[in-house]
């Protein structure tokens, strides 16, 4: 077991975006565990920003096929990965190949075990957790492209544009069934990170998709329920997803720790342009 996830580990660990307490989901939809297959900065592995998509999106399905299915056997949960979807996601005005885990309405607990853990594993920055709640603490915005599912290309190019429109609308988005959803996420003060209010937030959204140069709908706007954990990797070792984990068994622990080598090789793999050995 590594000195990251050992039990001295967990014991002085300090948390960082820890999720908050008020990731309960009751009444809620289909839970949602969005995260990219693109190490944090600072994590040590190294930098993939300079590979284009198609690299990448070759790494989130090894990521799919060879790390989800480890992940839920080390927590004792049933192989998610048939019920995780890889397509384009935002995040500070770049597009990469974004996977997100769905869980039942009624099974948040293990939803958010499973973003730690993967969010450990795969040295993230940050992990969203997110589910559809009447009276969630987030707004979020669907748009739908008349052509059906957007390439990572043109969703990109309209992220940039909705960017443009209002800078609020730069800090990310995720795919749900073919459709792009822009959530206005909010900081443990009740603050929006995009520096709009709900309403404001989808007005621009709306002043987008009007002058977009190809058709885009908003479809609908609801109240998300959210929450994240994340690490500076950099100053913490992990220690924000290291308290999330706390309980399990070592064993458990010393699996997770393995499956982040595993990561860690094919990502050094990849960013030497290999193919996977």
């Amino acid at each position: 077991m590594s000195a990251r996830l050992s039990r001295r580990g967990l014991l002085g660990g300090a948390a960082a975006l820890a999720l908050s307490p008020r990731l309960v989901f009751a009444n809620a939809g289909a839970i949602r565990v969005a995260y990219q297959a693109v190490p944090a900065a600072g994590s040590g592995l190294p930098d993939l920003q300079p590979l284009d998509y198609g690299r990448l999106d070759a790494l989130a399905r090894e990521v799919r096929r060879l790390i989800v299915p480890e992940v839920s056997a080390a927590l004792g949960l049933p192989d998610r990965a048939a019920r995780t979807e890889i397509a384009p996601g935002g995040y500070r005005l770049r597009t990469d190949p974004s996977l997100t885990t769905s869980f039942d309405a009624t099974d948040g607990a293990s939803a958010r075990l499973f973003a730690a853990a993967i969010g450990y594993v795969l040295r993230q920055e940050g992990v969203l957790v997110f589910a559809d709640e009447a009276r969630g603490d987030s707004l979020a915005v669907t748009l739908r492209f008349a052509s059906g599912a957007p390439g990572p290309a043109l969703a990109q190019r309209f992220f940039r544009h909705a960017a443009s429109v209002a800078s609020g609308l730069g800090g990310g988005y995720s795919s749900v069934g073919g459709d792009l959803v822009f959530i206005n996420l909010r900081d443990g003060r009740g603050m929006p990170y995009s520096g709009l209010a709900d309403d404001r937030f989808a007005a621009m959204l709306q002043r987008a998709v009007e002058v977009f140069a190809i058709p885009v709908r908003l479809v609908g706007t609801k109240r998300v329920r959210t929450g994240l954990i994340g690490a500076a990797w950099g100053k913490d070792g992990g220690a924000g997803y290291v308290e999330e984990l706390a309980a399990l068994a070592p064993s458990a622990l010393a699996q997770l720790d393995l499956l982040g080598f595993v990561f860690a090789d094919r990502v050094r793999v990849r960013s030497r342009g290999e193919r996977h050995r």
